[in-house]
């Protein structure tokens, strides 16, 4: 919506609570988008109120033509002995605000044990400012093989942060605070440019690798995206078919026509493109079928137990057997038993990516790993050409990484 929508909205909203709040709670604006109402501790009711007005926001807002769908979120702060000041119940309201929003729910009522969770949210993204700066940042890689015979087929690049005090610090905790604090864009482009050089090292090195580096919705609203891929790929000697970019449907969907041109521009120079955890979007097959995609990547939550599921076996048939039909080839991630490698082999899924695989690897142990697996391959062709089964290694298509 635009300024002039945003501002009514807001309007709407603070006339909405003030009314829900009646003259014995006072209301205040006190940020872009935020408003606080004090009440009595004992004034359940209201509280009651502004959730069932949460739903009904959730519902629809009506301005004019529009309707609007606003999501609420609430952080709540008691005053009790011994009794804060004002500015520290805004603080800790504050602080339960976000504990709500990374949530997903509508209210959170502050506990003292959200304030060590919030320093430590403010002092990962300060120190993550400071690692893509200096070191501590590192990627490690994780192969990707056909099913049909584990023969290579590259590798994604996968970040790693090992922080000097604080030790080894997953993704899934630093990834959604670079999200929040607006770093996400500097870290990709830091992810991208350490694959990149990496991909030219192995290069020079005699080692033929494909790499895919996840892209996110932020790097989609930077158009001079496919010029710095470009640069890139050309300053570290990289041919561009080398590099596959994975996104999601969510970040395709927030700009598709932006999206699809920036695509269509790196696809035209050879790069490839893959959508990742598909299946958890919102794309329709016309907008899928539209874009310049040469991969399916499902969702890890539809293969890992896809053996024990009914659903997720028939989500998972119908999946490969749309790719197919698309002309794309299908990858299935976060395979960890055979039971569900075998599976997705009698499923005609292409490639298989997971621990059942490997681990994911520092860059050094690549190289090793691809002689073994290389090694172990031409050993089972031997072993299948013996027994009659393989008569030539070009019918099976040879290994390609």
């Amino acid at each position: 919506v635009g300024h002039q929508v945003g501002d009514q909205l807001l309007r709407a909203l603070a006339a909405r609570l003030v009314a829900i709040a009646g003259a014995g709670a006072p209301c205040a604006r006190v940020g872009a988008d935020q408003f606080v109402v004090a009440a009595e501790l004992h004034d359940t009711e209201l509280l009651h109120r502004l959730l069932m007005a949460a739903d009904d926001w959730r519902a629809g807002v009506t301005l004019g033509e529009l309707r609007l769908s606003v999501d609420i979120r609430a952080g709540i702060s008691e005053w009790r002995a011994p009794r804060s000041g004002v500015e520290d119940l805004l603080r800790q309201a504050d602080v339960a605000l976000l504990q709500a929003k990374e949530q997903g729910t509508v209210a959170v009522v502050y506990q003292p044990a959200h304030d060590a969770e919030h320093r430590r949210r403010v002092t990962l993204v300060a120190e993550l400012r400071r690692a893509l700066e200096g070191e501590g940042l590192s990627l490690h890689y994780q192969p990707l093989v056909k099913l049909t015979d584990r023969a290579p087929v590259g590798f994604e690049a996968l970040i790693r942060w090992s922080h000097p005090t604080l030790g080894q610090i997953a993704p899934m905790e630093f990834i959604p605070l670079a999200e929040r604090a607006s770093v996400l864009p500097d870290l990709s482009r830091w992810v991208l440019n350490a694959a990149v050089a990496q991909l030219g090292s192995w290069q020079r090195a005699g080692l033929d690798c494909a790499v895919s580096v996840n892209l996110s919705a932020a790097d989609f609203a930077d158009g001079g995206l496919p010029a710095r891929v470009l640069a890139l790929l050309r300053d570290y000697q990289v041919p561009a078919t080398r590099l596959l970019l994975e996104v999601t449907e969510s970040a395709i969907m927030r700009e598709p026509q932006l999206a699809a041109q920036i695509m269509q521009q790196l696809r035209t120079a050879g790069v490839r493109f893959a959508i990742d955890d598909f299946g958890t979007g919102q794309s329709s097959l016309a907008q899928l079928h539209a874009l310049p995609v040469d991969e399916l990547k499902i969702d890890r939550a539809f293969v890992m137990n896809l053996d024990r599921s009914a659903s997720n076996l028939a989500i998972m048939r119908t999946t490969i057997e749309l790719g197919h039909s698309l002309g794309l080839k299908v990858v299935a991630e976060g395979i960890e038993t055979p039971e569900v490698w075998a599976t997705l082999l009698r499923l005609g899924c292409d490639v298989a990516q997971g621990y059942f695989i490997s681990r994911p690897m520092p860059a050094a142990a690549v190289a090793p790993w691809l002689h073994a697996q290389r090694a172990q391959l031409a050993r089972n062709l031997d072993v299948a050409e013996e027994a009659g089964r393989v008569t030539s290694l070009s019918a099976r298509g040879g290994p390609h990484v």
